[in-house]
Order: C-alpha cells, then sequence, then structure tokens
C-alpha cells in the first residue's frame, strides 16, 4: 500500500515539474538579442505593462524612417539603405542642394572669363601711383619773347631742302654765305629767320630753297628727341 502511494507521489511531482526546452532545437529567434527582447515583452504583458514591439517591428520601423522600403530588410529584419538608393539631400549630414546650382551652366576646361580692359588711370590708382606726366604741348615762344625753334621743328614734317614755301630766287649761293655768316650758330639764324616773319617771309634772304629752315638749320635732332 505505501509503495503504491510513492509511486503516485513521484508521478504527481513530474506532472508538475516544468518542461526543459530542447537545446537542440534552438529558442525560435535568429540571435540571443532578440531572444531577450521577445523575452521581455512577454513579462510585461503577463504583469499588465505596456508590451515591447518585437525585435522585426523595431527594424522595420527604422527602415521605414529612413526612406528604404521594408523589401530592404536583411534576414535579420535590419534595413539595408545604400548611398545610391538615397534621394540627394536625405543622407545622413549631406546638405540640401539648391536647385538653381544644378540648373547652372558648367564652365568648359580652359575657359577664361571676360575681364574688362583696364585703362592707363586705373591702372595707375590700382597701384597707388601718381598718373602719368601727360606730355605738355610746347609754346611758340619763349619766356621771353623770342622764337621757340624745338616747338617749331616738332611741327614741321617736311625734310631739310624740301620746298614748302614760295621764293623768289634772287638770292645766290655767296649772298646766302655772307647773309648767314652773320649768325654764330645755324639755330641763332633759324631763330631770327622765324622772329621776322619766317617762315612764310625770308627777309634776310637766309631761305633761298623755302624749305623753312634757315641757313641749313635741320629740325631732325629735335623730331629724334621727341620721338616724333
Amino acid at each position: 500500500m505505501r509503495a503504491a502511494v510513492a509511486v503516485f507521489a513521484l508521478a504527481g511531482l513530474a506532472a508538475c515539474e516544468p518542461t526543459i526546452p530542447d537545446s537542440g532545437a534552438g529558442v525560435g529567434f535568429n540571435n540571443y538579442a532578440e531572444y531577450q527582447q521577445e523575452r521581455a515583452r512577454r513579462e510585461a504583458e503577463l504583469t499588465g505593462g505596456t508590451p515591447l514591439p518585437s525585435a522585426q517591428a523595431i527594424s522595420a520601423e527604422t527602415a521605414t524612417q529612413a526612406g528604404a522600403p521594408l523589401s530592404a530588410l536583411n534576414a535579420q529584419g535590419q534595413a539595408t539603405v545604400t548611398a545610391a538608393a538615397a534621394p540627394v539631400g536625405t543622407l545622413p549630414g549631406a546638405a540640401p542642394v539648391a536647385s538653381s546650382a544644378l540648373s547652372e551652366a558648367p564652365v568648359a576646361p580652359g575657359a577664361q572669363p571676360a575681364v574688362a580692359p583696364i585703362t592707363a588711370g586705373e591702372l595707375d590708382a590700382a597701384l597707388g601711383r601718381a598718373p602719368a606726366a601727360q606730355p605738355r604741348a610746347l609754346s611758340s615762344t619763349n619766356s621771353d619773347g623770342s622764337p621757340n625753334i624745338v616747338a617749331y621743328a616738332l611741327n614741321t614734317t617736311n625734310a631739310v631742302g624740301q620746298p614748302a614755301y614760295v621764293r623768289d630766287g634772287g638770292v645766290s649761293a655767296e649772298k646766302l654765305q655772307r647773309n648767314c655768316a652773320k649768325y654764330g650758330t645755324s639755330d641763332q639764324a633759324q631763330a631770327a629767320f622765324l622772329a621776322a616773319g619766317g617762315p612764310q617771309k625770308d627777309r634776310h634772304d637766309i631761305d633761298p630753297d623755302g624749305d623753312g629752315f634757315a641757313c641749313g638749320w635741320n629740325p631732325a635732332p629735335f623730331r629724334a628727341a621727341r620721338g616724333g
């Protein structure tokens, strides 16, 4: 009798003992982290708390917020978003690109931008230097009122011996030599010639050929000094 009672007692204890899951079959999750989340969710449901979302739901929600379709989830329920699939301006840390910047025409390689020409005055101002002095027109007379032979030379273009004014031809070579001997230099003869009404008139008979140059005076050195 006692043996039968002991048998029934052992059978009852065996029925109350919880079943240990088979470790070879797995816990039904892909990894341990998902198992812990599922366990916490079930405990919350049993205690009346707010149930936690499953690992698959969290992964799907994260993928949706990132702009990836649910079809982009991998086998572990994680979103696989690539830079090529994401629209411009939605990647983390990327600044939005204005549409006007995309519509601007690209500059051809090697092309130089158009630059307005700069004047001499603008260049002097940019370099902080005084403007270049402009050539001053020479007066036809000196400060004492005498003719300025330099100004006259620069205002002429004909060569020595090339007639420019009408003469009567009554001056011989001997007379020309005597008349030119009165002046110490050809510059003095030219100044006296201009002071007496030259080059239009030859009152001293020192420009018989009518070129406007008395006693063989040559304007070429003055022209060369001025760059003319």
